[in-house]
């Protein structure tokens, strides 16, 4: 009887213990890590991923520009939002095991001439004030929605997809808020004409 009472409380036992881990791996395994942790990257799904780190970086870049050069509220929130979704998408090289060609670029450098002239137009716009500016960031912000959009219809990584997710809904955000800052300044908002998005 005793031998049978010793293996009940060794079972119950056993049994906390694999109920305690299991609760443990999930509160430690968040969404934004790789479901296997063999999976590779296709040729698309990687050179995707850089083309959105490299969209991210160019937000960081302009916004922490613009926030230094005209110590606007707005941009210096901005920055520390762009800053958290960078960081997500840097990991993705490293769960991965693939190379970010980007990582060691100072800010203001960039792969693409794309990215690097509108960091130029948004040098050029600073110095003739916040209005340009704004006009400026919300059709890189509006071109960025699109181009996640296209990502992630060919995407097959749900760790990742949840990081465009992010992006997506970050940006969105913060066309509305650039939005009410030049209504603010009653400036109107022109649309932006078909084949001259960002």
């Amino acid at each position: 009887m005793k031998t049978l009472k010793h293996f009940a409380l060794l079972g119950a036992l056993a049994l906390a213990i694999i109920m305690t881990s299991c609760s443990k791996d999930d509160d430690v395994q968040p969404a934004y890590t790789p479901q296997d942790g063999n999976a590779q990257l296709s040729t698309q799904e990687y050179t995707g991923l850089i083309d959105l780190y490299e969209q991210q970086k160019l937000h960081l870049d302009v916004y922490t520009m613009v926030s230094e050069e005209t110590g606007s509220a707005l941009f210096q929130k901005l920055v520390l939002e762009e800053e958290i979704v960078l960081d997500l998408l840097a990991e993705k090289f490293e769960a991965y095991d693939e190379r970010n060609p980007l990582k060691l670029k100072v800010p203001g450098e960039f792969l693409s001439s794309k990215a690097q002239q509108t960091y130029s137009d948004f040098q050029f716009a600073v110095n003739a004030g916040l209005l340009p500016v704004l006009q400026l960031a919300v059709d890189m912000e509006e071109s960025t929605v699109a181009d996640i959009k296209v990502y992630m219809d060919v995407l097959q990584k749900e760790d990742i997809t949840l990081v465009c997710t992010e992006m997506k809904a970050n940006s969105t955000t913060h066309i509305d808020l650039i939005k009410n800052e030049m209504k603010s300044h009653n400036v109107v908002i022109e649309p932006v004409a078909p084949g001259t998005e960002f």
